[in-house]
């Protein structure tokens, strides 16, 4: 709430859902002193699904306000089933490392898993993935 004149929540709700209308929701939480850390959801959630919050607050003068944002879990448990894309052995040079990936069917979504933040800049189809960049010295 950007232009909101009140001073503190006098009601908070936050919903967790599996679908982006909020017909299948999984967490509900709500009351007046909800702190902003320490919220764990006590549902089981799935590996690699995108979930979606809604947060309501009532402010003490009655202004009301509604936010949804959405989180992605990661892989959980489940093993890597991928192949390594690297440097030939024995390359001493900071080396721009390409994939081509062809797919048979249209993809709908699509994920790329890297370790290394910071060290690394994405790009599909020229175009840069994602808001991280390389700083250079």
């Amino acid at each position: 709430m950007e232009n909101a004149i009140g001073k503190r929540a006098e009601h908070v709700k936050i919903e967790v859902a599996a679908d982006e209308e909020f017909h299948k929701i999984l967490f509900e939480k709500k009351g007046k002193n909800l702190k902003c850390t320490g919220v764990s959801l006590e549902v089981d959630i799935q590996p690699r699904t995108i979930y979606y919050v809604r947060v309501n607050v009532l402010d003490e003068t009655g202004d009301k306000g509604c936010g949804i944002t959405t989180f992605e879990t990661g892989k959980k448990q489940e093993p890597w089933k991928a192949h390594w894309i690297g440097p030939e052995s024995g390359d001493t040079f900071h080396p721009v490392l390409r994939k081509c990936i062809r797919t048979e069917k249209q993809v709908i979504k699509a994920r790329l898993y890297i370790c290394g933040l910071g060290v690394y800049e994405a790009y599909m189809n020229g175009k840069k993935i994602g808001e991280e960049y390389l700083h250079h010295c």
